[in-house]
C-alpha cells in the first residue's frame, strides 16, 4: 500500500498499473488511455500523508485499511478504504476496495 501511494504521489503511472490485478475493476486494459488518467489525476492532487491503520495476511490475499491525506484544486478529498491485494508470482496487487 505504502508504495503504491508513494507511485501516486511522484506520478509513476507504471508502477500503479503493474501492481493492479488485471482481474480487479481498478484495471483498465488501454493502457496508454489509463496511464494518462493517472497522470492526470497525481498531478491534479496534493499526496500530504498515509497512515496505515490495519493490515492482515490470509494466504494469497490481503487487506490495508488506511487513510489518505490528499487536496484536489485547493480541496480536502482525504478518504479512507479498505484496499484488496492479491499475490500474484510473489509480488502483491491491488484487487479492489470500499471506502471505509
Amino acid at each position: 500500500m505504502r508504495s503504491r501511494y508513494a507511485a501516486y504521489a511522484m506520478g509513476e503511472v507504471i508502477y500503479v498499473q503493474e501492481t493492479t490485478d488485471p482481474t480487479g475493476p481498478q484495471f483498465k486494459p488501454e493502457l496508454e488511455a489509463w496511464a494518462e488518467e493517472l497522470r492526470t489525476f497525481c498531478e491534479q492532487t496534493q499526496f500530504l500523508g498515509l497512515k496505515v491503520l490495519d493490515s492482515s495476511i490470509t494466504g494469497q490475499t490481503g487487506m490495508v485499511s488506511f487513510y489518505a491525506n490528499l487536496r484536489q484544486q485547493g480541496r480536502d478529498a482525504s478518504f479512507g478504504e479498505v484496499s484488496h491485494f492479491t499475490r500474484i508470482g510473489g509480488r502483491w496487487h491491488y484487487h479492489s476496495a470500499r471506502l471505509s
